[in-house]
């Protein structure tokens, strides 16, 4: 299967992406997390999707090797 036919596959709406926080994107339903106050369902545009997707089926298959370059610095966080 392609990416354009794998991509096709989903459904997607104009949202917001919980992973990059683009906002007005195409974006699809990814999962949820569950807290004591509810539920919050997570969306993903495609580049996310796409990415994670790849990363945790390689994870998965034993097969992932980590970033050389990451996608921000550690300080980014804090």
């Amino acid at each position: 299967m392609s990416v354009v036919e794998w991509l096709a596959a989903f459904v997607w709406t104009l949202g917001e992406c919980f992973k990059c926080e683009s906002s007005g994107v195409p974006v699809t339903a990814y999962g949820a997390m569950e807290g004591p106050r509810g539920t919050v369902r997570l969306f993903t545009c495609q580049s996310c999707t796409f990415r994670m997707e790849c990363r945790y089926s390689n994870v998965l298959a034993g097969t992932h090797r980590p970033a050389i370059r990451p996608l921000r610095s550690p300080e980014q966080f804090f």
